[in-house]
């Protein structure tokens, strides 16, 4: 099963990289979150830039938007 998740970069309730919770980069959270899904799942990490926890609120979240929709093409 294909699983998308976006994280914005200034989430303040999902990342603190002091606590091991990092969210800089893709490659960060998806580390982090694999073992939360079967082996088999397509796992797909997006940091959406200015944003935090409430990704719709911010600014920014055209750039999830269009994540979002790229993603469900593939």
């Amino acid at each position: 099963m294909p699983v998308l998740i976006a994280v914005g970069d200034h989430d303040t309730l999902n990342c603190d990289a002091a606590t091991g919770l990092p969210c800089s980069t893709a490659t960060q959270i998806c580390a982090r979150e694999r073992g939360f899904y079967p082996p088999r799942s397509q796992l797909a990490v997006a940091v959406i830039p200015d944003a935090g926890h409430s990704i719709n609120g911010h600014r920014t979240a055209g750039v999830q938007y269009a994540v979002a929709i790229s993603w469900s093409r593939l």
